[in-house]
Parts: C-alpha cells; structure tokens; sequence
C-alpha cells in the first residue's frame, strides 16, 4: 500500500478521536464546556382537553386546561391555567399546581365552576407508585386577583 495513502488515512483517524475525544470528554482536552445539555429548559405538554366559560362573566369566551411541566427532574408537576379573552386581548391566567407525578383524567366545567379529575396515590406511598386513586380538584374564578381559586 502507498505510504502517502497509510499516513492519510492516519490522520483522519487522528482527527476522528479528537473530534470525539473534545465532544464526550471535555477535560481531557481543555474545553471547559460542562454540559451538553441545558439543564434549564422547561418541557410544557398540554393534558387533555380545554374547556370553554365565561370566567370573568363578561359576554366573551375565556378558556381554561391542563399542563404538565417537566423541568428536567422524575417528576411532573401539572397545573391549571387558562386565557382570559379581553376586550384588549388575550391575558394568561397564573398557573395553579395540581401535583407532582399525578395523571389527569379530565377537566369540565359545571355554572363556571373547573372541576379537574386526576388520579394520585396515597401520602404514604412512594413517588414512583403508580397513581391510582381518583381526586376531584374544583376551582373558580376570582375576578379581582384574576386567579383561579381552590373550592375543595
């Protein structure tokens, strides 16, 4: 074999144990880099369906459903949250925790009232038990704080 052809194909082994030495080993080759993955990023997964109310009682249609956030831990923490439509648009209505590792089930409305079905665990029970117990969350809606308020 051509020594010229040896020594080239040397080198781009070379380099492929740099480029992947660089990338998976930081330190070893002075790249201060800590992660490759940004911790901070939040994860938003809209749950189910969006219910459709009046909740400020002023002719227009305002929205209310669930998310779940995953903010890089086991766990996700799931909230109610919802749009209030104004006569100057759309305003986000601050998020309320449902809980941490929950399974929402669904979400309706009855005479402007949210009632938020999900399944938990028991207190006693590990977080990674499996939910299994249905719970009824009401909320409704305080028009001065603009929040949605626990009923339950």
């Amino acid at each position: 074999m051509n020594k010229k052809i040896v020594f080239g194909m040397a080198a781009i082994i070379v380099i492929i144990i740099v480029v992947y030495l660089y990338k998976f080993y930081p330190t070893i080759l002075g790249n201060k880099q800590e992660s490759v993955v940004d911790e901070n990023i939040d994860i938003t997964v809209y749950k189910g369906n969006t219910v459709k109310l009046d909740l400020d009682m002023d002719g227009r249609e305002d929205s209310a459903y669930i998310v779940g956030k995953q903010t890089g831990g086991s766990g996700t923490f799931y909230y109610v949250e919802g749009i209030l439509n104004t006569e100057n648009g759309e305003v986000k209505i601050p998020q309320v925790l449902l809980g941490d590792r929950i399974e929402p089930v669904a979400i309706d409305v009855d005479q402007n009232i949210l009632s938020v079905i999900y399944l938990t665990r028991n207190e006693s029970d590990a977080m990674a038990t499996a939910p299994s117990i249905e719970k009824t969350s009401k909320f409704s809606f305080d028009k001065t704080t603009k929040q949605f308020v626990v009923k339950n």
